[in-house]
């Protein structure tokens, strides 16, 4: 039997979560946080005024008890904060990072910045734009597959 695309699109994709996991989690070991949280950080940080629960939520498809957990942690230990704008609002106050979030942020971006340098550096830029490219049609497909079955089912 042979494996069809998706068989082994999905296994690299899972070994590639997992091995990045690993790298990140020995990189940030001193702070308690993981590779779920430092995503959540990167998606606040990218987004001016702020992420909600519901949007991180979305972004990651983690359930809503894991982001409620995560975003309580991360402001418990000083990470982020609700948004003081959104100080009136009881449901869908976003989250901004603190200055320690900022900087925490600056350190996992050197780190990957570091890491992608080492990740790539024996690949040329034409093969590096050609997976790039083949990966992002991967994935769109993929996203329009899932949203038909979603429709139908």
């Amino acid at each position: 039997m042979t494996d069809s695309i998706l068989d082994m699109f999905s296994v690299l994709v899972c070994r590639n979560s997992r091995f990045v996991r690993k790298v990140v989690g020995e990189a940030v070991s001193d702070t308690g946080l993981n590779m779920s949280h430092i995503v959540c950080l990167r998606l606040i940080e990218l987004n001016a005024g702020g992420v909600s629960a519901g949007v991180i939520c979305d972004t990651t498809d983690h359930d809503k008890a894991l982001v409620s957990r995560m975003l309580g942690m991360l402001s418990d230990r000083g990470y982020i904060m609700r948004n003081p704008a959104d100080r009136s609002l009881r449901r869908g106050y976003r989250y901004v990072l603190t200055d320690k979030g900022e900087r925490f942020n600056k350190r996992v971006n050197a780190y990957f910045a570091e890491l992608s340098e080492e990740l790539v550096k024996d690949i040329s830029v034409d093969e590096l734009n050609q997976f790039y490219r083949t990966a992002a049609a991967l994935t769109d497909k993929l996203q329009q597959l899932a949203e038909q079955k979603g429709e139908r089912g």
